[in-house]
């Protein structure tokens, strides 16, 4: 009662935009079709010839630029809620453009536990579970990140290859042996 009361006065206050253009929306976390339909951009990414075996698909839904690198940023860096609702909405419609695809398993791409603690949660987690959990796809956290890494956004592209390699080790296997995943 009193979080349905506090929540229709920030409403009130603070009512819902597109984060584009700016336009009055139903509720937090609302695009505007128009601008949706501009920010949604798939495209396939060129996949590496070693990292092929083990990763055939990158797709990307958004170009990393204006409300979408904003939005990113204020979650990842602030933990904006707002922010991510407008991420998770933007997530739902971009992956609904995307080909239908079978996945047995959604794997999280883990953060190191020491950023993990100081930033209070992992981004990815917060960010794709839901829409996992939506979409009936099993979210396994399988991977450990073994050691801290640079921010990938202050590197070349050698600079972040180099950066990551030997960074992540599969926990158990015999989780993901056979399976298509999906990483995120």
């Amino acid at each position: 009662m009193i979080r349905g009361v506090y929540a229709a006065i920030l409403d009130f206050l603070f009512p819902a935009r597109c984060p584009e253009c700016g336009c009055y929306s139903d509720r937090q976390g609302q695009w505007c079709q128009t601008c949706l339909e501009k920010i949604i951009a798939c495209r396939r990414l060129p996949v590496p010839v070693p990292a092929y075996c083990v990763l055939p698909q990158v797709d990307a839904l958004a170009r990393y630029q204006g409300s979408i690198k904003r939005l990113i940023h204020r979650f990842k860096y602030h933990g904006d809620d707002i922010s991510l609702a407008y991420l998770q909405t933007f997530l739902q419609q971009a992956m609904q453009t995307l080909p239908v695809f079978s996945v047995d398993i959604v794997v999280p791409v883990p953060l190191y536990f020491v950023k993990e603690q100081q930033r209070g949660f992992n981004q990815t987690e917060k960010i794709f579970h839901p829409w996992a959990q939506t979409n009936g796809f099993l979210w396994q956290a399988v991977l450990v990140r073994k050691r801290p890494t640079l921010p990938q956004y202050e590197l070349n592209r050698c600079q972040r290859q180099e950066n990551m390699k030997d960074t992540f080790a599969v926990q158990d296997k015999g989780i993901i042996r056979g399976r298509i995943f999906y990483g995120r």
